[in-house]
């Protein structure tokens, strides 16, 4: 799903990462399974053991800022990269290859050490392009890596924006539904439970204000739902 809020704001590419039919359907081509997940965001896909996908199909240009949620296994995986430039997981480290002047972030904050089994915000930005119309994002190996809200921008975000983008919450990425394709190729959907919506609150920030309307929202869109 794309997140229009980002292409909106000046992304060359947003996307939500929670549909595999999603991103096929926009002619983006897979190699291996990889399979969707729950995450804190919403659906999330796993890519394990060497499977990936070619977004540069269809993309061209060239980009400054990479930024993604990822949860990876603790083996060491490729994030992303354009062939020339790759930005990476190993032993912990969120590291970069071959780009000019990187500079990576971890939750909004300008740093490189991330935990196996968590989900950070990770990036990277470069004063020089890069190109993005050879771009694939995936595991290698033996590595399994869960990635959500891939967004790339032609310009380099200053740290404020970096942070804001972390602090986006749950809310912001999620539809009131989760939305799924079911074997036959229709739509299934199934309604946020009391527990999920908790969850959702608890993991917003202080400073969205308008969490309370929107729990408020989930509660009755399911007690309309269920009824």
């Amino acid at each position: 799903m794309k997140l229009s809020r980002y292409t909106q704001a000046g992304a060359l590419f947003a996307d939500a990462l929670n549909s595999i039919r999603d991103l096929e359907n926009l002619g983006y081509t897979k190699t291996g399974t990889p399979t969707v997940v729950d995450s804190p965001f919403g659906r999330a896909i796993c890519f394990s053991t060497g499977s990936n996908f070619n977004l540069g199909t269809l993309t061209s240009g060239s980009a400054k800022t990479v930024l993604v949620r990822i949860n990876y296994s603790g083996i060491a995986t490729s994030i992303w990269n354009n062939s020339s430039a790759y930005l990476s997981v190993i032993a912990d480290v969120l590291t970069s290859f071959g780009f000019t002047a990187p500079t990576l972030y971890v939750d909004g904050a300008v740093a490189t050490a991330v935990d196996g089994g968590q989900w950070y915000t990770i990036g990277v930005t470069d004063t020089t392009a890069f190109s993005i119309s050879t771009m694939v994002i995936g595991s290698i190996g033996s590595s399994i890596i869960e990635m959500r809200d891939l967004m790339l921008f032609d310009r380099v975000l200053s740290a404020a924006e970096i942070l804001s983008i972390n602090n986006s919450t749950a809310m912001d990425f999620m539809r009131v539904i989760h939305e799924n394709y079911d074997a036959a190729g229709g739509l299934t959907y199934t309604p946020f439970s009391s527990a999920q919506i908790t969850k959702i609150a608890a993991n917003t920030k202080s400073d969205n204000s308008s969490l309370g309307l929107t729990v408020i929202q989930l509660a009755a869109f399911n007690a309309e739902y269920n009824s």
